[in-house]
């Protein structure tokens, strides 16, 4: 009976999408995502995120990324396009510059430049007059689709995330409705590119990635680490080395949609995630058709994400050092973490402030981890 269940309602599924959209706008591709286990209850050092002092933005919303100057100030990304100075001493907030588009992941250069990946308008740079430079907004003569993440090395090489060369904010509504989007269709649209400042070129590095999001370089500069959203894991990108060009599985089967990865003062890296997996959406990975289909239905009828505040702190290794939670979604969207002497200050896709987390006894040294995996 419940096989029968089932069958009817893709049926109906599928009779409503062809009735809604005969020209469908993703092209679905058949995947097999891995059986989730949840959060793992073999880590051994597990926290609560809350308590979190808040930091209010005001008008502004979705502090996607935070970077800190050589003068300890604080710079943040917002939905609606403006990047904030943030003065930790008074938690005070200021309007440093606007791009107009959609800056997403950012970094400061030696030069004292700020470099910003910005969804709608490519890889920016800005500089101490607060005068922007588009850097890149193209390769081989079509446009960057959704410049996502950043990080720069000691040469002054910038590599960033290109999530969807497909579905562009420009086009879609912004980065969520993007992202969405890329998602469903799982088609492998995303790239990693490294740009160099001194030449002005551009270097295709890593293709075919399910939603390229959150990059960091690692604390040696040998490779580089890829969050790849939609395959829930994360990725190492060889830089250097015997095994330059190759591409090796981190940290996998991730119970939840990762994002930004922040590398530790110490040892490590801070990696957000966004929202739990959706079931639904799993099931859906073998049935591509199906899967475009329920892309076409009202938003109301979709998978959506659940709030669902989740930070981790692994290793080189992809071992979990550290679990932060919020089950009950009051930090929002949590897209990263950035460590800044002793406060942990976690960014989020939608919030309209900044959670700031006093670390004290979370605070892991080198050669102090636990065992725990997902």
């Amino acid at each position: 009976m419940k096989k029968l269940i089932l069958l009817v309602s893709i049926a109906v599924i599928v009779a409503i999408g062809v009735v809604i959209n005969t020209n469908l706008v993703i092209q679905a591709e058949y995947w097999e995502a891995p059986e989730s286990n949840g959060v793992s209850q073999r880590l051994v050092n597990k926290a609560q995120l809350l308590p979190l002092s808040l930091i209010e933005l005001g008008k502004y919303s979705g502090p996607e990324d935070i970077t800190v100057n050589q003068q300890n100030e604080l710079f943040v990304s917002t939905a609606e396009g403006y990047i904030l100075k943030l003065n930790v001493m008074t938690n005070q907030l200021v309007e440093w510059v606007f791009t107009g588009g959609y800056p997403l992941g950012l970094r400061f250069d030696n030069a004292h430049n700020l470099i910003i990946a910005d969804a709608a308008l490519g890889l920016l740079k800005v500089d101490q007059q607060q005068q922007i430079t588009v850097l890149a907004d193209q390769f081989d003569g079509s446009p960057l689709g959704f410049v996502d993440a950043l990080d720069i090395d000691d040469k002054g090489i910038i590599y960033f995330s290109d999530a969807s060369r497909k579905f562009s904010p420009r086009d879609y509504g912004g980065p969520e409705n993007a992202s969405e989007i890329d998602i469903f269709e799982h088609g492998g649209n995303g790239r990693i590119y490294a740009y160099d400042p001194q030449t002005e070129t551009l270097e295709l590095l890593v293709d075919n990635l399910q939603f390229a999001n959150g990059v960091s370089l690692t604390h040696d500069q040998q490779a580089l680490l890829i969050v790849e959203t939609a395959n829930y894991r994360i990725l190492k990108y060889y830089l250097h080395g015997d095994r330059q060009g190759e591409v090796s599985v981190v940290l996998g089967n991730l119970p939840g949609f990762p994002d930004n990865i922040v590398r530790h003062p110490k040892a490590g890296y801070w990696l957000g995630l966004t929202a739990p997996r959706s079931t639904a959406l799993d099931k859906l990975s073998r049935w591509p058709l199906i899967r475009q289909m329920v892309y076409q239905l009202p938003k109301s009828l979709k998978p959506s994400a659940q709030n669902y505040g989740h930070v981790l702190h692994i290793d080189d290794d992809g071992q979990v050092i550290t679990s932060l939670t919020d089950p009950s979604g009051s930090y929002p969207m949590t897209t990263g973490a950035m460590q800044h002497q002793n406060h942990l200050y976690i960014s989020s896709l939608k919030g309209q402030v900044i959670g700031v987390k006093q670390l004290g006894d979370l605070e892991t040294h080198e050669g102090q981890i636990p065992n725990g995996e997902y």
